[in-house]
This record gives structure tokens, C-alpha cells and sequence, in this order.
């Protein structure tokens, strides 16, 4: 799953790259979307959790362009 990469930096096998402790944020999505995301992740034998973090990285690069 994930590889340490060096003191304060873990590498997901995709795309994720944390920098030093995460932070904790919470997000209110209906029962319809949460169970999306749940098939989806069992789909993928991912956590929900993962999901939604590589669709908001995603959607930030997108608009951004950078990391």
C-alpha cells in the first residue's frame, strides 16, 4: 500500500505525496454519493476514503495545474 520515501514524505503507489502530518477535515456528501463512493472503492479495493482524497487532488490539479 503505501512506502515511506524519506523522513516526513509518504508515496502512495498513485498520486498521493503528504508532506508531514495530514490534516483532519470532514465533508458532508448525501447518502447517494457516499454509497457511490463506496462501490466504487470496493470496486477498486480502495478505502472510500482514498477516493475521495485522489478526486480532490485530481479536481485541484485540473484547475490548477500544479501540485
Amino acid at each position: 500500500m503505501d512506502s515511506e520515501a524519506g523522513e516526513g514524505y509518504i508515496i502512495t503507489k498513485y498520486y498521493h505525496v503528504m508532506r508531514g502530518p495530514a490534516m483532519a477535515t470532514s465533508l458532508k456528501i448525501d447518502d447517494g454519493l457516499k454509497s457511490r463512493v463506496q462501490q466504487l472503492a470496493s470496486q477498486r479495493q480502495r478505502s472510500a476514503h482514498w477516493i475521495m482524497l485522489e478526486a480532490i487532488e485530481q479536481y485541484v490539479l485540473e484547475h490548477l495545474g500544479h501540485r
